[in-house]
C-alpha cells in the first residue's frame, strides 16, 4: 500500500514477484481504518505504473472501502483522469456504473469536486448524467451546489443531445449502441435542469441557495 501511494513501482514489483515476500503479501488487503486497498491508494495520486502492475498481478477492481468507494471513485474524487482512462481502456474494468454506499457514481464525485476533464471523460465513456443518488441528487445538483459553472455547462450541453432508446428517453450508453442502427437523440435539458432532489429543490434553486448566482 505504501509503495502504491508513493508510486514506487520497483519496490511494489519486488514485493509481488519475490517468492518469499509474496507469501506475506495479500494484493487486495484492506487497511484497518478506511478499508482501502493498494489500488485505492494508487488512485489518490494517479499512479498509472502501479495500476498496470497491480492489474498484471491480479488485483481486484471490485473491492470497496468502508464508504463503498472503489478505486474508480477515489480517482474521480482526486481528478486522476489518466488513471481512469487506463482502468477502462487497458484494464477493461467499469469506471462508470460503480456506485458507493450513497448510490453516487464516479461522475457524481468528479462534478462535485470540480474536475472538468475527469467529468468529460466519464461522459464520453457513457456515464449516466441523470442518475440520482440516495438524496435524489444528480451530478448536476452537486455541481450546482459547489458552484462549478464549467461542469454545469458541460452537463446541460450533454443533456441536449442524449442518446435514447425507442424514443422513450431512457439513457443508452454510446458504446452499447448497435452500429447498424440509426441513433435516436433527445433534448432533455429542460427536464434535467428542473429535476428535483430529495429536498424538493432543482439545480437552479440549489445554486442560488449556496450563493452561486452566476451558475444559477
Amino acid at each position: 500500500q505504501w509503495a502504491a501511494l508513493n508510486n514506487q513501482a520497483e519496490c511494489a514489483k519486488f514485493l509481488l514477484s519475490d517468492k518469499q515476500c509474496r507469501k506475506h503479501v495479500n494484493i487486495d488487503a484492506r487497511d484497518a481504518t478506511t478499508g482501502q486497498t493498494a489500488l485505492h491508494w494508487a488512485a489518490v495520486r494517479g499512479c498509472v505504473q502501479i495500476l498496470e502492475l497491480l492489474h498484471d498481478f491480479g488485483a481486484s477492481f471490485a473491492v470497496k472501502d468502508n464508504k463503498g468507494y472503489t478505486c474508480a471513485h477515489v480517482a474521480s474524487q482526486y481528478g486522476q483522469t489518466e488513471f481512469l482512462y487506463y482502468m477502462k481502456m487497458k484494464c477493461k474494468t467499469d469506471v462508470c456504473e460503480v456506485l458507493d454506499n450513497d448510490l453516487r457514481s464516479t461522475l457524481h464525485w468528479a462534478c462535485y469536486q470540480g474536475h472538468g476533464d475527469t467529468a468529460k471523460l466519464l461522459l464520453y465513456l457513457g456515464s449516466d448524467l441523470r442518475h440520482a443518488d440516495r438524496e435524489k441528487c444528480t451530478p448536476l445538483h452537486w455541481a450546482a451546489i459547489k458552484g462549478n459553472g464549467h461542469i454545469t455547462h458541460m452537463l446541460v450541453q450533454a443533456a441536449s443531445l442524449l442518446l435514447c432508446e425507442d424514443g422513450r428517453g431512457s439513457a443508452e450508453r454510446v458504446f452499447r449502441l448497435s452500429p447498424n442502427r440509426a441513433p435516436n437523440f433527445q433534448d432533455v435539458r429542460e427536464e434535467y435542469i428542473s429535476q428535483r432532489d430529495g429536498t424538493g429543490m432543482n439545480s437552479v434553486e440549489l445554486a442560488k441557495q449556496k450563493g452561486h448566482l452566476f451558475v444559477a
